[in-house]
C-alpha cells in the first residue's frame, strides 16, 4: 500500500497523535529482536522437494543433526546475515554454526543449547527413524527459497508411525521465514516428550511463540508455549515477516497547558569522552534498551555538542559535525538525529541522559541544557531533548527557551540516514513542515516552551508499493456488526487482504483474508462484514493486512469503531496512537463548554 508522509500541526485541542506500527532487517551493529517480526497465518500446499536425503553429519535420527548446510545466497535474520544453517532432528534449525547438541528439551525462551538464534517449526523429542530429512534452494536471484524439509516425522520419538512433515522456507531478499505442514496418518504419541514449540528465538533471550497450532495463533514474546500437541493442518503455513526499512511521519504540537511537559533530566551532568563545551562529544552511551530506526536496531548513541547524536557508533573527533547539513551523507556520522544542529557551546551548561520507565515502554532522554546559540554568544539561549520510545519508535525533539540571544544562529532541526534519506524542518512555529527534497539550515528562531517535533514510524516500507489503497472505512451495521470496507486504485501481484481486529489498539489478530484483485489497473472495491463482535467490547480497532504473492505484508491505518453511541462523553481511543474522537451528547437542554489539555502520557 502505498502511503505519503503526513503533517498535523497538534495543539491544545487537536487531539492527533501517530498510527504506529512496529518497526521491524538491523545493522549488524545491534540484531534486532524476533519479537519485532510479525506473524502472517495463511493456507498454502505443502510441496515435497524433490531431491535426496541429506546424510547427518552426526548422531541419529532421533537425536542427530546436519550441519553447514549452503543456503546459496546471504539470509538476514534480525539483522544479521548468514550463508548456511544446521538443522536437528528435533524439529529446529539454527545459523552460520554447527550443532553438537540436538537439543529435543524444548523451550523458545531459555532453550538453545547455546546454538540460538533459531528456528522452531515444530521442536519437540522427534524422530525421523522412519523418514529423512532434505534441503534445497531453488528459484532465481534476488528471489530464491531455501527450503529444509523434515518428512515423516515421529511425534514424539517413539510413536509407532509417522505423524506429520514440515518445512522452514527462508525467502531471499524480503528474509522472510515460513513454515508449512503436512499431516501424516500416524497419531502424537502423547505419553513422553511430546509438547512441542513453534516460532523464533534470538541469543540475546529475545523470541516469538505461537500458542496454537490453528489457524489463527498468537505470537508472544513474553511467554514460550512448549506443550503443544495437535497437528497443523496440512497446507497450514506461518509466515515472520522483519520489519521493513520504513520512513518517518511528522507532526509538531504545543504542550500549552503543561508547563511540567519539558522536565529536566535527573542527576548530575554526564563526562565529555573528548574535546570541550564548545565542541565535545559523548560516545557509547547506553540506551538501556533496542532502539529501531528505520528498520535498524541500536543499543547505544553519541552524541555533540553541537546538537546532534548518532546510533551505534563513536564519533571519531570533536572537529566532526560542526556545520550543519541534513541532505548530506558526508560531514558527521549517519544516522543522525538532529534537535537542534548548529555550532553551539555548552559553557556553563551540561549534556545529560538517562532511561526512564519499565520495558517495554522505557523511554531514553537526550538533554543539551543551557546550550549558547553560537558557540561566542554571551549566555545560554535554549535547553533541548531528544526523547527515544522505547515500544513505539518514536522520536521527541522537546525544547526549552532561556533567557540568552542567539547570535548568528544557522541551525538544522531533523534527521539523516546513511541511505540519503532525510527529513528537514523549515521553520521552528508551532506548525513547521518536514520536508525529504529541501534541507532548511538557517534557523535562527527559538521554538516556543514545550514545543514538541515528533517523528513515528510510518508503518509502510519506503519506495513504491504495489497497492494503493484510496479509501479504508470501519462502520457500524447494527447492533452486533461491523462493516469494513476498502477500495484500491491500483494493484500489482497482491494476493490478499487480511482483516485484522484488536481491543486495545495494539494486538491485532486476523479475522479473514479477503481475495485480492493480483494485477489491476482499475479501481476495486471490497468489503467484509464483522457478524462476530466479542460480547463486552464497547471499542473495536480494525486495520487491513496486504499480503503480496511474494509474501510482503504492510499494513493500513487503523480505523476505530465505538459500537454505540453512549450518552456520555466518551473518549477513543485513548490511549490514542493516531487519531481521537470525542462521541456522546449532553443530556436535553444542557449545554457543555469544555477546555480538553493534551495528555503528556507517551
Amino acid at each position: 500500500m502505498r502511503y505519503r508522509y503526513f503533517f498535523a500541526p497538534l495543539g491544545i485541542l487537536a487531539l492527533l497523535a501517530f498510527l504506529v506500527l512496529t518497526p521491524r532487517a538491523a545493522r549488524a551493529q545491534t540484531a534486532l529482536p524476533v519479537s519485532s517480526y510479525t506473524l502472517l497465518a495463511i493456507g498454502g500446499t505443502y510441496t515435497e522437494l524433490a531431491t535426496t536425503p541429506v546424510t547427518r553429519s552426526l548422531g541419529s535420527a532421533d537425536d542427530g543433526a546436519y550441519n553447514g548446510l549452503p543456503l546459496n545466497f546471504t539470509f538476514v535474520f534480525r539483522g544479521q546475515s548468514y550463508t548456511s544453517v544446521s538443522a536437528s532432528t528435533n524439529g529446529w534449525l539454527t545459523f552460520g554454526q554447527d550443532i553438537a547438541n540436538p537439543g529435543f528439551a524444548n523451550n523458545l525462551a531459555t532453550g538453545g543449547n547455546g546454538l540460538r538464534p533459531l528456528v522452531a517449526p515444530l521442536w519437540a523429542d522427534l524422530s525421523l527413524a522412519l523418514g529423512n530429512f532434505y534441503y534445497a534452494t531453488t528459484g532465481t536471484p534476488p528471489y530464491r527459497v531455501f527450503t529444509a524439509e523434515w518428512r515423516q516425522v515421529k511425534w514424539s520419538f517413539n510413536a509407532p508411525t509417522p505423524v506429520i512433515s514440515f518445512q522452514v522456507q527462508l525467502f531471499e531478499t524480503t528474509n522472510r521465514v515460513q513454515l508449512v505442514y503436512r499431516q501424516e496418518t500416524g497419531a502424537v504419541n502423547t505419553v513422553a516428550g511430546a509438547g512441542a514449540s513453534i516460532g523464533l528465538a534470538g541469543p540475546d533471550g529475545d523470541f516469538l511463540s505461537l500458542n496454537s497450532t490453528g489457524p489463527a495463533p498468537a505470537a508472544s514474546y513474553s511467554t514460550s508455549t512448549n506443550d503443544l500437541v495437535a497437528k497443523p493442518a496440512t497446507g497450514q503455513t506461518y509466515a515472520f515477516n522483519p520489519p521493513a526499512r520504513s520512513n518517518l511521519a511528522f507532526a509538531a504540537r504545543l504542550q500549552e497547558s503543561d508547563a511540567g511537559t519539558y522536565q529536566e533530566v535527573a542527576g548530575a551532568p554526564a563526562t565529555r569522552s573528548a574535546g570541550f563545551a564548545d565542541d565535545g562529544l559523548y560516545n557509547g552511551l547506553p540506551l538501556g534498551f533496542p532502539f529501531v530506526l528505520r528498520g535498524q536496531a541500536y543499543t547505544t548513541v553519541s552524541a555533540s555538542t553541537n546538537g546532534w547524536l548518532t546510533f551505534g557508533q563513536n564519533i571519531a573527533s570533536t572537529g566532526t559535525g560542526i556545520t550543519d547539513n541534513l541532505s548530506s551523507t558526508i560531514g558527521a556520522p549517519r544516522p543522525l538525529l538532529a534537535p537542534l544542529w548548529d555550532d553551539l557551546d555548552l559553557t556553563g551548561g551540561g549534556f545529560y541522559y538517562a532511561t526512564t520507565g519499565t520495558a517495554p515502554n522505557r523511554v531514553f532522554t537526550a538533554e543539551w541544557r543551557n546550550a549558547r546559540w553560537e558557540y561566542n554568544a554571551a549566555a545560554a539561549a535554549i535547553s533541548f531533548q531528544v526523547r527515544l520510545f522505547e515500544s513505539s519508535g518514536r522520536i521527541w525533539f522537546v525544547y526549552r527557551p532561556e533567557a540568552g540571544s542567539v547570535r548568528n544562529g544557522s541551525a538544522s532541526i531533523g534527521l539523516s540516514d546513511t541511505d540519503g534519506y532525510f527529513l528537514s524542518l523549515n521553520g521552528t512555529g508551532p506548525a513547521p513542515t518536514a520536508s525529504s527534497t529541501t534541507a532548511t539550515d538557517n534557523l535562527n528562531t527559538k521554538p516556543a516552551l514545550n514545543q514538541i517535533y515528533a517523528f513515528a514510524p510510518e508503518g509502510t516500507p519506503s519506495g513504491p508499493l504495489p497497492v494503493e489503497l484510496t479509501a479504508f472505512t470501519a462502520t457500524v451495521a447494527g447492533p452486533a456488526a461491523v462493516r469494513l470496507a476498502w477500495s484500491t486504485a491500483s494493484e500489482k501481484d497482491s494476493h490478499a487482504f487480511g482483516v485484522e481486529r484488536s481491543l486495545d489498539g495494539r494486538t491485532f489478530a486476523v479475522l479473514s483474508m479477503v481475495a485480492a484483485a493480483g494485477s489491476s489497473n482499475t479501481t476495486r472495491r471490497y468489503q467484509w462484514v464483522d457478524a462476530q463482535l466479542p460480547a463486552s467490547a464497547a471499542l473495536l480497532y480494525y486495520r487491513l493486512q496486504q499480503v503480496d504473492t511474494d509474501g510482503t505484508v504492510s499494513y493500513s491505518p487503523v480505523r476505530a469503531v465505538a459500537r454505540s453511541s453512549p450518552s456520555a462523553l466518551v473518549l477513543f481511543p485513548n490511549p490514542t496512537r493516531w487519531m481521537a474522537t470525542l462521541t456522546g451528547a449532553p443530556p436535553p437542554g444542557r449545554q457543555y463548554t469544555s477546555m480538553i489539555p493534551w495528555a503528556t502520557r507517551c
